[in-house]
């Protein structure tokens, strides 16, 4: 349980380019970090790049795969604000454009299989 908690993939690696991003744009990522604090050993693997896009509409896209998570499973994904997550302000607040005061990422969640890999084809508001 405590490892599942801890495993929301919070920060995508490289993750400051969420903010460089243009509301249209696509992030490829090709690792993830781990949850500031969390010490445990799993460690998820980027096995296909996820793309996570912004289309002009709003909302976001993530499509890839994951692996070396829990088995049978699912917790959740989301794309912090920060560069990174380990400076003087941390991981920052969830990232996303507009005017809504509801988060986006709030329910987004990955699903594992038998294996604890996630294929990815999320779409959020």
């Amino acid at each position: 349980e405590m490892a599942r908690a801890a495993m929301v993939l919070a920060a995508v690696a490289a993750v400051g380019a969420a903010q460089a991003a243009a509301p249209a744009g696509t992030l490829v990522v090709n690792s993830l970090a781990k949850y500031p604090g969390y010490e445990g050993d799993i460690a998820v693997a980027v096995d296909s790049p996820l793309e996570i896009t912004f289309p002009e509409e709003g909302g976001f896209q993530i499509v890839g795969s994951l692996s070396g998570l829990e088995t049978s499973t699912d917790g959740g994904i989301h794309v912090h604000s920060s560069a990174t997550c380990d400076g003087e302000g941390g991981a920052g607040p969830h990232y996303w454009e507009g005017n809504s005061d509801v988060d986006p990422w709030a329910d987004t969640k990955w699903a594992s299989d038998e294996n604890g890999t996630a294929t990815l084809r999320i779409t959020g508001a």
